[in-house]
């Protein structure tokens, strides 16, 4: 490929580089992350800035996989990375830049581990919504953000961020979730009108939320606003005295948990957190009807959408 020919001596994270700026363009800002801190760990690992395909064999993988064991990196961080370079290389031999005929691979089995999901309650919540935090309004409004995800299905904090006036279509929160593309479509509940209003025209352009500080905010500035997010939950946690760490993802993860705890049926929660097989979550939502799943997510947050009402 003639776009690839200029990469100095086929080189491994020269053209990792090349894969970065290519997702960048073409709006896959995170896993053009993964792959910048997969090409800087094996940066690190080499003490190099080049790295040549040829050199990348089965012995130099088993090398760099010993090298993250010994830096107790976890065991999903280093599936991470493995896996990363593997579609790298391999990309890079339907390129014909690395040898087609070795494969530093084969011993590489990856199974990413389970992790235990960290969780609150509806008792938590309630507790989280009805805190003073009158005066501390960045609080206020990490605090208000928390909830408004709990109340939309879980949504994620990537998706609640960048959301605009052009998802609120009749009286229904619908937008398609970056990772899977999945359009979802929740009914606006009294609470969560009450929560987009306070915070109507507060954000640039048409955002529903003042999280990003420019309608073109990139995806760096989109992390930027995520660590200062879980930084003030975590300051809520520390003033509640929560048992559990408090981040953008419990709140999606507590909507799953409370709706099983309801005995609502695993195809209309989609397992949205842990679930196996995102082809098995398809295949179940799109069989359900709309109001199916109004009335199961309303089930849920009953309690904290009456809270939010009277307090917002």
């Amino acid at each position: 490929m003639k776009t690839e020919k200029h990469y100095s001596g086929r080189d491994l994270l020269a053209y990792m580089d090349s894969r970065c700026k290519m997702l960048e363009r073409n709006k896959r800002s995170g896993t053009a992350g993964i792959y910048r801190s997969t090409r800087n760990r094996l940066k690190g690992f080499v003490n190099s800035s080049s790295l040549p395909f040829k050199e990348v064999t089965l012995r130099f993988m088993r090398d760099f996989e010993s090298s993250m064991r010994q830096a107790n990196l976890s065991p999903n961080s280093q599936c991470t990375y493995l896996s990363c370079l593997r579609t790298v290389y391999n990309s890079a031999v339907s390129d014909r830049l690395a040898p087609k005929d070795s494969n530093p691979f084969p011993h590489l089995h990856f199974s990413p581990k389970r992790t235990d999901k960290v969780t609150i309650d509806v008792d938590a919540l309630e507790k989280i919504a009805l805190c003073d935090l009158d005066g501390e309004g960045e609080l206020s409004f990490a605090r208000d953000l928390f909830i408004f995800s709990f109340m939309a299905c879980g949504i994620p904090f990537v998706d609640l961020a960048y959301l605009t006036t052009a998802n609120l279509v009749d009286g229904f929160l619908v937008y398609y979730r970056r990772k899977t593309n999945i359009r979802i479509c929740i009914r606006l509940s009294k609470g969560m009108r009450a929560l987009l209003n306070k915070y109507s025209g507060k954000g640039v352009g048409n955002y529903l939320f003042p999280i990003l500080k420019k309608a073109d905010s990139s995806y760096t500035e989109y992390k930027s606003s995520l660590r200062t997010y879980n930084r003030r939950l975590r300051r809520i946690r520390e003033k509640l005295k929560l048992p559990v760490k408090l981040t953008s993802y419990v709140a999606r993860h507590a909507w799953a948990m409370e709706a099983k705890r309801l005995h609502t049926p695993l195809g209309i929660i989609g397992e949205s957190l842990g679930h196996t097989s995102e082809k098995t979550t398809r295949f179940y939502l799109s069989s359900l009807d709309q109001m199916v799943l109004d009335k199961a997510n309303m089930q849920v947050i009953r309690s904290l959408d009456s809270i939010v009402r009277r307090s917002r």
